[in-house]
């Protein structure tokens, strides 16, 4: 009886996560949406992230393997039903992280683990160094600041990197099923914010998504990272199997259009044409997989003409949002990206630093809409080396001795990295906490295939 209990929650256990999540997340979510006070909101937000922090202490305390606290970690930064940045963060996510940080250090007495950096740390140090160097030059009031958040959050990433490269022992199917709850999280996140607004089909044909922790290219970004994971269950199960994750990473495509995120779908559309031919020759139930994507894809597009024909003035909203772009100025990029060069000239060495507004028309934070440009304007050449670095290795090693797995996860990074060519995918938390995360469990995939 035991060891059933034990099997039963073992399976249900990332269903669990997910459901627990998204009342964390769904409780303060609507409170804003209906107005409520503040003070009913913080209460519930505070709550949730202590009660997230006391469970991911715990388990550190009583598992060996870590690999029961990595779905609570990598959900944390989605349950925010409020956007916050460097000078907002709510105080009780420092002090979930110092929680978290006390636990680890514990665990890793306690269980006399040898700590091992990982395949992928020196790139990550020397990245981590480069931000922490950007803007050392200038003499802007923000400095210190800067200098302090950046470094606490670099630390941070890479002894999460080294703690779980060291604790954590998971299989590939267990972190692509992880990955693929965190999908589904994003996709009831979406799912709500349309079904509380006043006109859902006004609200589907606008660029408006807000879910609190993000925004439509926030969202478009990690779907992009998910829906691959997925694909990987759809092909290498059977059956009903094969049907359900198959039909999961078929709505997280149909998210990202609904995103209206061009990078986003522009990044998508890529990769399918490459990754799609891979998904069809591993497939182990070729039928089941086929047909229904099959009935699926011609289920939206039979829609889509039924819009068209009959509601010709929302199609073509649709059309304009999903293909419309303004070659002039790349949909408004072009101004910014010459801001940032001219700027970069200024300081090509070492940046303008982290916390740097680089638009003179605002006294307001502004992403630069590349990475690399991003990169650039705030960390100077020497961030741009730092982070083709960190790049170059990471796909070094993802590309010697290739495997499904490693296709999968080269595909999952390629096409996040690649939507960092239109805008930053890097240096977005949410977006980091997931990539080292990642990294970190995947290690055995690279070390095993490697020696």
């Amino acid at each position: 009886m035991a060891k059933l209990g034990k099997t039963i929650f073992e399976k249900t256990y990332f269903a669990i996560v997910l459901v627990v999540f998204y009342f964390f997340w769904a409780i303060p979510y609507l409170q804003i949406n209906k107005q409520a006070e503040s003070n009913i909101i913080i209460k519930a937000e505070n709550f949730a992230l202590l009660a997230i922090g006391i469970t991911i202490f715990l388990l550190l305390l009583t598992c060996k393997n870590t690999k029961v606290v990595i779905p609570l970690i990598l959900f944390i930064p989605f349950i925010f039903a409020h956007p916050f940045d460097a000078y907002t963060v709510p105080f009780n996510l420092y002090l979930i992280v110092g929680i978290v940080i006390i636990g680890m250090i514990i665990h890793l007495i306690r269980y006399r683990e040898k700590f091992s950096f990982g395949r992928f740390f020196i790139g990550l140090l020397i990245l981590c160094f480069s931000l922490m160097l950007g803007g050392i030059a200038t003499k802007a009031e923000y400095f210190l600041k800067q200098l302090g958040f950046v470094a606490l959050c670099s630390l941070g990433l890479l002894f999460f990197y080294s703690f779980f490269v060291t604790t954590a022992k998971m299989n590939f199917i267990d972190l692509a099923r992880i990955i693929t709850y965190l999908g589904i999280f994003i996709l009831l996140q979406m799912i709500t914010y349309y079904v509380i607004q006043e006109n859902v089909i006004d609200s589907l044909l606008s660029k408006g998504i807000k879910v609190g922790w993000g925004v439509t290219n926030n969202i478009g970004l990690i779907l992009l990272f998910t829906f691959p994971f997925t694909l990987y269950l759809a092909i290498v199960n059977k059956g009903i199997k094969t049907i359900l994750y198959t039909m999961i990473t078929f709505f997280q495509m149909v998210a990202i259009l609904f995103t209206y995120s061009r990078g986003s779908i522009s990044s998508m559309v890529l990769g399918l044409v490459f990754i799609f031919p891979v998904a069809i020759k591993y497939a182990k139930d070729k039928w089941s997989f086929l047909s229904t994507f099959n009935i699926l894809l011609l289920g939206f597009t039979f829609l889509l003409v039924y819009t068209g024909y009959h509601y010709p003035e929302y199609f073509s909203r649709f059309y304009g949002y999903v293909l419309k772009i303004d070659l002039d100025s790349i949909n408004g990029r072009i101004p910014i990206y010459q801001e940032i060069l001219n700027a970069f000239k200024e300081r090509p060495l070492f940046g303008h630093g982290m916390f740097a507004p680089f638009s003179s028309n605002s006294e307001t934070y502004t992403w630069g809409h590349s990475t690399l440009l991003h990169t650039l304007y705030t960390a100077g050449g020497f961030g741009v080396g730092a982070l083709l670095f960190h790049l170059g290795e990471k796909y070094y090693w993802l590309l010697r001795q290739i495997n499904i797995e490693k296709i999968i996860i080269i595909f999952s990074f390629a096409m996040s990295g690649l939507y960092g060519l239109f805008d930053v995918s890097y240096y977005f938390m949410n977006y980091m906490i997931l990539l080292i995360i990642t990294m970190a469990v995947l290690e055995p995939v690279v070390v095993i295939t490697c020696k």
